[in-house]
């Protein structure tokens, strides 16, 4: 009678051996989404260190304070963000007074950074109600987010692409 008969009870899972790592898991998963929910940020800050060392530039070529006020302010013509530059030149107008008073570079730094993250979320609004892709769609943030996804992917060692 096979019927009435029970099967045996599986063997009891092995204890996990003290310091036995778990293989993939989905870390490297976890990195690329999380890269992913910053990106905008991260390129911002992208550019606002671009931004921040044309002012040192600006600054360090300049014969004197003045005369390098004077540059600064002109480095404000934000040209190629294309229809969304006034919204770049209001910013940095409003920081100008700022920046030309800020003595050392770290200062300067956090004006700059300001003036740019609060110019991406600007131009991001108005892009949305435009119907226009954010900043980050564009050639430029994609090109930014192919390098970092490259370097994520070498830092990680090869994790992600063993998962997939």
């Amino acid at each position: 009678d096979s019927d009435s008969e029970v099967a045996p009870a599986p063997p009891p899972p092995a204890a996990r051996r003290k310091g036995r790592r778990k293989k993939g898991g989905g870390g490297g998963r976890k990195k690329a989404k999380e890269f992913m929910d910053v990106a905008d940020q991260a390129f911002a800050h992208q550019a606002a260190m671009s931004v921040w060392r044309e002012v040192e530039g600006v600054i360090d070529a300049s014969p004197s304070p003045k005369e390098g006020a004077e540059r600064l302010r002109s480095l404000g013509t934000f040209e190629d963000r294309g229809e969304f530059a006034p919204i770049w030149q209001k910013n940095w107008e409003d920081a100008w007074g700022r920046t030309e008073n800020a003595a050392t570079p770290p200062e300067r730094l956090e004006i700059v950074m300001s003036v740019v993250v609060k110019s991406f979320e600007q131009e991001n609004e108005a892009r949305l109600e435009a119907g226009l892709p954010l900043i980050i769609d564009e050639r430029e943030g994609q090109q930014f987010i192919d390098f970092a996804l490259n370097r994520l992917f070498e830092e990680a060692g090869g994790e992600i692409e063993e998962e997939i």
